[in-house]
């Protein structure tokens, strides 16, 4: 799957509520709790943009999400489907093609990983079933998955001959990160029965532990770098102690920030004089 981007992009329209209900009925059969996220067309390039680098030898994802990439005329539905199971990781990822009436009008590809080669033919025999309840009315893309399949560690090694393999894990890593960010703006999106239960239980027939109401992404708050100001003149003219801190670390060869701890040291110059602990001193008045 290509997101179109440049000139030729479609205009930005957002599918309604009612309707994404409709196309989650198709992805809860399998997963009950998978959660849908409403991205305008430009949030989407966006997303993949600055979305970072990604590690296919680590869990790419944690939630269950169904992204709903509202284009011009249609919408493309990309479900994400992450399972754990006895120590491993797996993760299902398909595309299809829906109208804003909630029609289907093309199933697209349809990918599986698991974390190493001695847990994909537990996973095969698994997802057949998990796949064929996702793609009852084309059980060739069924089978077509189970023959594509592959571990993570076998994409990594070969990504040329898994490049559609690996831009679907990356672009579901990218997305994810994107969407739940501390600096990602987003509203809720929920239907009338969701709105009029909040205050109240709901059925566990009416909704499963752990279902979450539609989200649409906004924006990404991104922090801008404060104008440099003129030189104050000031200078150290003593050393003095350190206490040990964390500082967000970036490391440019895995391209991510890592927290670490600084230990304790002396700060100002070498020839300067150490200026001691300030010690705290009660005094007591009767």
């Amino acid at each position: 799957m290509k997101i179109q981007t440049g000139e030729g992009a479609p205009r930005i329209r957002l599918v309604s509520i009612e309707v994404v209900e409709k196309i989650m009925t198709t992805y809860r059969a399998e997963r009950n709790d998978m959660r849908p996220v409403i991205w305008p067309i430009s949030k989407a390039i966006e997303a993949c943009e600055v979305g970072g680098h990604v590690n296919l030898n680590e869990q790419p994802c944690a939630r269950p999400l169904s992204h709903l990439i509202c284009y011009e005329d249609d919408i493309i539905a990309f479900c994400v489907a992450p399972y754990i199971q006895q120590g491993s990781y797996g993760m299902g990822v398909s595309y299809d093609r829906w109208n804003y009436q909630g029609e289907i009008i093309e199933q697209g590809a349809t990918y599986a990983f698991v974390k190493n080669e001695q847990a994909l033919t537990q996973f095969k025999a698994n997802w057949r079933k998990k796949l064929e309840k996702l793609s009852e009315h084309n059980l060739g893309v069924v089978e077509a998955t189970l023959a594509t399949m592959h571990a993570v560690d076998a994409v990594t090694r070969e990504p040329e001959q898994h490049q559609a393999e690996v831009d679907a894990i990356r672009m579901a890593v990218q997305m994810e990160r994107y969407a739940f960010s501390p600096y990602t703006v987003y509203r809720e999106r929920k239907t009338i029965k969701e709105v009029m239960n909040n205050a109240r239980p709901v059925a566990p027939t009416d909704r499963a532990p752990g279902r979450l109401p539609a989200i649409e992404i906004v924006c990404l708050r991104i922090a801008k770098p404060a104008e440099k100001s003129e030189p104050t003149g000031r200078h150290i003219s003593c050393r003095y102690e350190l206490d040990p801190f964390e500082r967000r670390q970036w490391y440019p060869s895995e391209k991510t920030h890592k927290l670490i701890t600084v230990r304790g040291h002396v700060r100002g110059p070498e020839n300067a004089p150490l200026r001691p602990k300030r010690e705290r001193i009660y005094k007591v008045t009767r």
